[in-house]
């Protein structure tokens, strides 16, 4: 039984009235599906900068750390300045990021490019080039 209908029949609503009951009787459902609608786009605008977040984050550049800066760089003291800067830099945000969040995956962000630059620094030979015998 409609609350229309009911009230109609009791006398509480004219027929010309329906279309305003009509509306205040579906107004809480449709500011419902409105407010459910807009936190739906803000959590979906809200996972994609995420997801952009993430993807420029784990975008390291370790693989060529060694031939960036290792004895057979290819491109010079110029980009060995360069590149030292950059890192630098991108471990003072990864850094600060680590300490204002707190949380072990930013961490491991100050961490691993480290370590991975060491690794790959060794690995290709990086330091003092070794004295050459006759």
């Amino acid at each position: 039984m409609s609350v229309y209908g009911y009230g109609r029949r009791e006398g509480l609503f004219a027929e010309k009235e329906q279309a305003a009951v009509l509306e205040a009787m579906g107004a809480p459902r449709r500011e419902r599906q409105e407010v459910g609608a807009k936190r739906e786009r803000i959590q979906f605008e809200y996972q994609r900068q995420q997801e952009r977040d993430q993807f420029f984050q784990n975008l390291q550049l370790a693989p060529i750390q060694g031939a960036l800066v290792g004895p057979a760089a290819v491109f010079g003291n110029v980009v060995k300045g360069a590149y030292g800067v950059y890192v630098i830099a991108d471990t003072g945000v990864q850094a600060h990021r680590a300490i204002t969040s707190g949380t072990p995956s930013d961490v491991v962000g100050v961490a691993l490019p480290l370590v991975a630059g060491m690794f790959f620094h060794e690995l290709i030979g990086g330091g003092e080039p070794t004295p050459q015998t006759s």
